[in-house]
C-alpha cells in the first residue's frame, strides 16, 4: 500500500490490451466497516455454539460486501516496477518431481523446493541477509484445498505486532541482530499441460491502494496441510478492500508451470507495501486443465 494519499482525481482503468478485460462483479468490503471475522462456513457437525458464532461471522461478513466492476490488466503488456506495485514475474523451472511430498516438512522434496525459492529471492532482494520460507499449500487436484475465487485478502494485517498480538505469539527477545522486514508471497501453476486458463491470479497495484482501503479481519479456521492434514488456522488479515477507482488490478495471461509470481504480502513499518490478491474465474476452453498451483511464503530479515 505504501500509505499515500489518496488521489481524488484517479479515474477508473480501461481496456487498452487484448489480453485485458472487464471483470463484473469482484467483491470488495463496505466503506464504514471497521473489522470482519471469519470463522469459516457454519456446519452443525461443530456443535451448536460453534454453529452459532460461524453463523453469526458469516452473515455479518455477507452483509459487509459489495461488489463492483473492474478492468483486469495483463501485466505482460505493462512496464511494472516490482519496487512500486509491490509484485513481479520470474522464470522458474521447478525441480520437484513428487508435490504431495513437497508438503511434508524437511522432506527432500520440499528442500527442493525451498533452496529454488530462496534463491530466487536473494535475486530480488540481494541485501537480505536470512531467508526463511514457509509452508506449501496446494490448490486444485485431488485432496487439495480449492482457489480462493473472488476473495480479495491480504493474508496478514499490514502491522506485524498487531498480528502477531492476535495470534498469541509468545514474544521472544531477539539476540541476532536481525529484524524481519518483509513477507513475500511466492505463487506458480503445478503439474498442468497447459497454462493457467480459468483461475488466474488476481493482483492489486500495491502503490494504487491507501490505509483507508484496509479492513482487519480475525479469521478462525480450517485448511488442507502438510500431508493432507487439517490445520487449525488463528490469523489476523485484512479482508477484500474498500473500492476506490484509483486501484489498479492485474494478472498474468496465460501463466505457465514455469514462471513463478512474487509478490509482497508485507512490508515494515506497518502500513508498508502489501498486494491485496486473490483467484478470479474466467473460461475454460474445452479440453484444457483446470488451474492446480503451489503457493508459500518468504519472510526476509535485514540487519537492525
Amino acid at each position: 500500500m505504501g500509505m499515500r494519499s489518496p488521489d481524488a482525481n484517479a479515474q477508473k482503468a480501461v481496456v487498452e490490451e487484448k489480453t485485458d478485460f472487464v471483470y463484473d462483479g469482484l467483491t470488495f468490503t463496505k466503506k464504514g466497516t471497521n473489522k470482519l471475522t471469519w470463522y469459516g462456513m457454519p456446519s452443525f457437525g461443530n456443535g451448536l455454539v460453534k454453529w452459532w458464532k460461524q453463523l453469526q461471522a458469516f452473515l455479518s461478513f455477507i452483509t459487509s460486501q459489495e461488489k463492483h466492476q473492474v478492468v483486469v490488466m495483463d501485466a505482460r503488456k505493462r512496464a511494472l516496477d516490482y519496487k512500486t506495485c509491490g509484485f513481479t514475474l520470474r522464470p522458474f523451472k521447478c525441480k520437484v518431481t513428487d508435490w504431495a511430498q513437497a508438503t511434508f516438512s524437511e522432506s527432500e522434496q520440499q528442500k527442493i523446493l525451498f533452496k529454488q525459492l530462496e534463491a530466487e529471492v536473494r535475486k530480488l532482494h540481494p541485501d537480505v541477509h536470512k531467508v526463511e520460507i514457509g509452508g506449501v499449500l496446494l490448490r486444485g487436484g485431488a485432496g487439495s484445498n480449492p482457489p480462493a475465487t473472488n476473495g480479495l485478502h491480504l493474508d496478514y494485517y499490514p502491522d506485524w505486532e498487531r498480528h502477531r498480538e492476535y495470534r498469541g505469539d509468545e514474544k521472544v527477545e531477539d539476540k541476532s541482530g536481525l529484524e524481519m522486514r518483509i513477507v513475500l508471497g511466492l505463487w506458480m501453476p503445478r503439474e498442468m499441460a497447459n497454462p493457467v486458463y480459468d483461475y488466474p491470479l488476481l493482483i492489486g497495484d500495491a502503490s494504487t491502494f491507501t490505509s483507508e482501503d484496509v479492513v482487519p479481519m480475525e479469521q478462525q479456521f480450517t485448511e488442507i496441510a502438510e500431508g493432507g492434514k487439517i490445520r487449525n488456522v488463528r490469523n489476523l488479515a485484512a479482508g477484500a478492500p474498500v473500492f476506490a477507482d484509483r486501484q489498479r488490478w492485474y494478472y498474468y495471461h496465460e501463466q505457465t508451470c514455469e514462471e513463478l509470481v512474487i509478490f509482497r504480502h508485507l512490508t515494515a513499518p506497518p502500513g508498508g507495501k502489501a498486494c491485496f490478491h486473490g483467484a478470479i474465474q474466467q473460461p475454460l476452453p474445452e479440453g484444457k486443465e483446470t488451474r492446480k498451483s503451489v503457493e508459500s511464503r518468504a519472510f526476509l530479515y535485514f540487519k537492525k
